[in-house]
């Protein structure tokens, strides 16, 4: 079994192996949403698609990263409370994430609110400037 220390080293090279994924999809965001509203300045109804399916994709891999994120915090404050169980003393800093988290809660595709929030607001943002009239 691992130690606590080397729970929190796995759980922190984890987050930034996300975190590198997250820098290029926020600047695909930004790049969705400058195509976005290229195409909502023409005509073009194959450009439209086009970026709208680009603009999904982009949503879709920032939504799957804010899962990733809530599953690696799941599945380290699970081996937490097994290192507990086995008569480990934890620091309070695990067992405040113990509280907070869903301790080995399988990996889930819908985001809590404020995730929720966030994306939807993005997707708007994007669909808005690609299909409403100016």
């Amino acid at each position: 079994m691992y130690t606590e220390i080397e729970l929190w080293d796995l759980m922190w090279s984890g987050m930034l192996a996300t975190s590198g994924f997250f820098l290029a999809w926020a600047f695909l965001l930004w790049v969705s949403l400058r195509a976005a509203n290229i195409a909502g300045d023409s005509d073009n109804m194959i450009s439209k698609v086009a970026v709208t399916a680009f603009c999904l994709v982009v949503v879709w891999q920032i939504n799957m990263l804010v899962g990733q994120v809530e599953w690696i915090v799941n599945g380290i404050s699970g081996a937490f409370v097994a290192l507990q169980s086995q008569g480990t003393e934890i620091s309070s800093g695990a067992l405040e994430m113990i509280a907070v988290a869903n301790p080995g809660a399988a990996y889930n595709y819908m985001p809590d609110v404020v995730s929720g929030i966030f994306i939807l607001a993005i997707l708007v943002m994007q669909i808005t400037t690609i299909w409403m009239k100016k």
